[in-house]
């Protein structure tokens, strides 16, 4: 049991019996009935002194005594409660603050390392990252979500493991809710669900395989969304084609009416400094506008050991004005 718990207790089991005591000792401080007394008729003039009754008397005293050292005790035990309350809030300030120092050293590794990637030896892998999206896109907008792993050269499910897409809940699901988004899963044989996906897969040490890693960890917004989940829709734009034929959501204005392309970088790169990888890429969200984000993905041993969103810069901001 809480030792603070505990003390309020005694102290209120003690306040009950000293108020017992007291009330009861005071009743009949003076007055102790013979048990002749107790025969005589109502009203009778009894001229026989009353007796002290020595017993109340001591349970007045104890009664006394006990209710100031039942203040007494609840007093300490507030005062305990305030100590021990301090000592946690300085413990927890003490262990955000090593965190926070910890997530920021760790932060300012990973910007270090960002700032002295290179980029991938070979031109072309840029053009082949931007085609891959896309194929991968077209698949998921014509809900052949079964083919998501033949576009993934560079990434192996781990055995009797499948890699899926659970879609978002719908009214038609006969449960209440605001708003739901799809996300990717692996299964086993049995059908058991496990949404740490790169737990079961095996990515190869490269550019295309830190690529392959980062389109899996963001699919989920392009996939499909409900209600309040619409929020967290994104529209990538790796290139300057991905701007047409993409509208707002509430204006149904092309991006290209919004903003002057001429004016920004679509320009998807990619580079690496040793086991780390770092994706820049542009994309467009109806509540943000046009943003650029870092991902940094880190791979050891054909595992993906951490993908850390680094930055984002809001190049256009934007708001459509819709709140579901």
């Amino acid at each position: 049991m809480n030792p603070l718990l505990l003390t309020y207790l005694i102290g209120v089991l003690i306040s009950f019996a000293a108020l017992f005591l007291f009330l009861k000792s005071c009743k009949d401080l003076y007055y102790e009935q013979d048990k002749d007394e107790m025969d005589l008729p109502f009203g009778s003039d009894d001229d026989k002194p009353r007796k002290v009754n020595k017993r109340n008397i001591l349970f007045t005293i104890i009664g006394a005594i006990l209710w100031p050292l039942t203040l007494l005790i609840i007093i300490f035990g507030v005062i305990i409660q305030l100590i021990v309350e301090k000592r946690q809030t300085k413990k927890y300030e003490v262990e955000a603050h090593k965190k926070a120092l910890e997530a920021k050293k760790k932060e300012q590794q990973r910007m270090d390392a960002f700032n002295k990637s290179i980029p991938s030896d070979n031109p072309t892998n840029i053009d082949e990252c931007v085609a891959l999206w896309k194929k991968i896109v077209a698949l998921m907008d014509a809900e052949q979500y079964d083919k998501l792993t033949e576009c993934l050269s560079e990434i192996n499910v781990a055995d009797d493991y499948t890699l899926n897409v659970g879609l978002c809940k719908t009214p038609q699901d006969g449960e209440y809710f605001i708003g739901s988004d799809s996300y990717l899963y692996v299964a086993d044989k049995e059908g058991e669900q496990e949404r740490d996906i790169f737990k079961y897969l095996k990515v190869t040490n490269s550019s295309q395989g830190a690529w392959q890693a980062f389109v899996l960890h963001e699919l989920w917004h392009i996939l499909p969304h409900y209600w309040h989940g619409l929020y967290y829709y994104r529209h990538f734009i790796l290139d300057t084609q991905d701007l047409q034929n993409f509208h707002s959501l509430e204006s149904r204005r092309s991006i290209n009416m919004l903003i002057d392309a001429s004016k920004y970088d679509f320009q998807l790169k990619i580079t690496h400094n040793g086991n780390e990888y770092f994706v820049s890429y542009c994309y467009w969200n109806d509540w943000e506008g046009l943003v650029r984000e870092v991902v940094g993905i880190t791979i050891i041993g054909g595992k993906v050991t951490g993908i850390n969103n680094m930055s984002k810069k809001v190049e256009y901001q934007y708001d459509c004005g819709i709140v579901f």
